[in-house]
């Protein structure tokens, strides 16, 4: 398959409110975590990491759910970008014997701070990488090399992203939604759950509101 590249921006972490306020998406965007549209128009501009957002870890009820809805087995592949100090990753691969888990984290300490929570039951099915998604994205893989990455490998993402950071990322998750389509022989589609906010243009499956604070989780599947 050809290499594409696409302009994503910074996939940031969300502060955590037990209220779980309804926002819309022009309101969500603004303020301090408001995202330039610039981003997606200057492909020079991803190149430049920056920390829009710190870090607040997604409530544990949250992560419950999202897994529940991801129907994850042992063949999945999940991956979390943006996964701060691997918490989603760490539990999911604890309930699910032979799950494998990826997460992408461009903050350095909460990278390193993720790796070092990792027990070593799992160490062999998680790995929590300290990169900028859009690299990550741009690093190309030989045939007889074990890495594995999102758009090739992924059954099943989750995001915890603004609207507008929801509506770049969204050419990602078509892409990896296309080529699992282009290279399967089942009827498995790439599953996405989404926290907090909605995917634009997508009809979710179905959407929890059980976590705390009644904060919805949405499930995709592409």
């Amino acid at each position: 398959l050809q290499s594409i590249h696409l302009s994503l921006p910074l996939l940031v972490l969300l502060p955590y409110d037990t209220t779980c306020p309804v926002q819309s998406h022009s309101s969500a965007t603004t303020g301090t975590f408001s995202a330039s549209s610039s981003t997606m128009a200057s492909p020079k501009r991803s190149e430049r990491s920056t920390k829009l957002a710190p870090f607040n870890p997604t409530h544990e009820t949250a992560i419950e759910v999202a897994i529940n809805l991801l129907r994850l087995q042992s063949t999945d592949i999940l991956f979390d970008p943006g996964c701060g100090d691997g918490r989603m990753l760490l539990k999911a691969a604890a309930g699910v014997p032979g799950l494998r888990c990826v997460g992408i984290e461009i903050d350095e300490s909460l990278a390193a701070r993720g790796r070092d929570r990792i027990p070593d039951t799992l160490v062999d099915r998680v790995e929590i990488r300290n990169s900028d998604v859009l690299k990550e994205m741009d690093v190309p893989r030989e045939d007889n090399e074990p890495r594995l990455t999102l758009l090739n490998d992924a059954t099943a993402v989750f995001v915890y992203l603004l609207p507008d950071g929801l509506r770049r990322v969204r050419l990602l998750l078509d892409e990896a939604a296309e080529r699992r389509r282009a290279t399967t022989t089942s009827n498995d589609k790439l599953r996405v759950a989404s926290y907090m906010f909605s995917l634009p243009d997508w009809n979710p499956v179905t959407v929890d509101r059980s976590a705390k604070g009644g904060c919805p989780v949405y499930l995709y599947e592409l």
